[in-house]
């Protein structure tokens, strides 16, 4: 049965490698703009064969110097493609990224830092523990990459590919060590894991960063820490995905759905499916795009904007 499902995978692999060769795919995914639906259909069902290339420029990306255009273009739909394809390869490239300066972890990331960069994370995790407190505990790094990464090691907790007793030793250094200046997102996401996990132990230290004010001002909701704290005790596993997006990339056109570029055109940039080109394109501008998830929500309402207008 396993041996028929192959047969068939790889005729469909055969299809697919006709009408995108891999050095087609790796071009696409490099050459700026949004690729086409089908031509990030054709990198997943073609990952073993595009992934050298794609884990050569998330390396560069996170090199000393600064990548090009083409590699910038690469690491971010290539971490995006590895991530739905769970390679741990990739990961230690992933933290690498995430160690950069603010500007130039902004400028390959984007949006993706907040919006789907924790679940490439959580695919590709390798099991380096380590690796990933040391970018939680890194007071240089970017504060909402670390931020991300807290919710990353509580999901990976809850999966067993995390030593929960670790991640707890950990969430007791960052306090005692204070690992972050004070209304710092990094203690947004310190509560988070807490609450997640279900570390009711660990609750009067939460109460005392409220009290001290080291959750940034408007971030700190008591209501919300209460009720994935209940839902933790409860087991309820949903509590990951529905406020937090923790989770794994099933649909790779669906996890990069909230980057549009509107209007068609052609030339140089174009790549080709079916004969009809996909472009570079200058990209939509979202109204909400400089608010993030974490930010106030700007209609007004107190609440973060994750569990208000961006919501809906």
């Amino acid at each position: 049965m396993v041996a028929d499902r192959e047969a068939e995978l790889e005729a469909i692999r055969a299809q697919i490698r006709h009408k995108f060769p891999p050095d087609t795919i790796v071009d696409a995914l490099g050459a700026g703009g949004k690729p086409a639906d089908v031509v990030l259909g054709a990198a997943m069902l073609l990952v073993a064969e595009i992934a050298p290339a794609l884990l050569d420029a998330i390396a560069r990306a996170g090199g000393k110097d600064a990548p090009g255009e083409r590699d910038k273009n690469l690491a971010f739909y290539g971490l995006h493609v590895l991530g739905g394809a769970r390679d741990a390869r990739a990961f230690p490239g992933l933290m690498r990224i995430l160690h950069l300066p603010e500007e130039r972890l902004h400028a390959l990331l984007g949006d993706g830092l907040t919006e789907t960069i924790k679940r490439v994370a959580i695919g590709t995790f390798d099991g380096d523990a380590q690796a990933l407190f040391a970018l939680m505990a890194d007071e240089t790094a970017d504060e909402y990459a670390r931020y991300e990464m807290f919710g990353v090691a509580a999901f990976l907790a809850f999966e067993g590919r995390l030593a929960v007793d670790d991640v707890v030793r950990f969430l007791v250094r960052f306090d005692d060590e204070r690992l972050a200046p004070a209304r710092h997102m990094a203690w947004c996401g310190w509560e988070d894991a807490i609450a997640l996990l279900g570390l009711r132990a660990l609750v009067p230290r939460v109460e005392a960063a409220w009290r001290d004010g080291r959750t940034p001002d408007g971030f700190s909701e008591p209501a919300y820490f209460a009720s994935d704290l209940e839902r933790a005790e409860q087991d309820d596993p949903e509590r990951f995905g529905e406020l937090h997006g923790l989770g794994y990339i099933e649909d790779i056109v669906e996890e990069l759905s909230w980057i549009t570029y509107p209007g068609t055109g052609g030339g140089a940039d174009s790549a080709w499916d079916g004969g009809r080109p996909f472009v570079r394109q200058e990209p939509y501008i979202n109204p909400l795009r400089d608010i993030g998830r974490n930010d106030p929500c700007p209609c007004g309402s107190g609440k973060k904007a994750k569990r208000c207008c961006l919501a809906s």
